[in-house]
């Protein structure tokens, strides 16, 4: 189980991933390799299924 402070961290880290993805329509990390990442598109959804689950 997360600690408020780490979720509220992750939360934030997210946020501002998600921003910049789709102000760049790019991965800005190194994750291309993972396998349920298929295409930038994807990766879009992942990370605001990952903020609604951290909400």
């Amino acid at each position: 189980m997360l600690t408020n402070d780490e979720k509220n961290y992750l939360k934030d880290l997210v946020k501002r991933e998600l921003e910049l993805f789709k102000k760049e329509q790019k991965m800005t990390v190194l994750w291309s390799e993972l396998s349920f990442l298929k295409a930038e598109h994807e990766y879009g959804h992942f990370l605001e299924g990952l903020l609604e689950k951290l909400e």
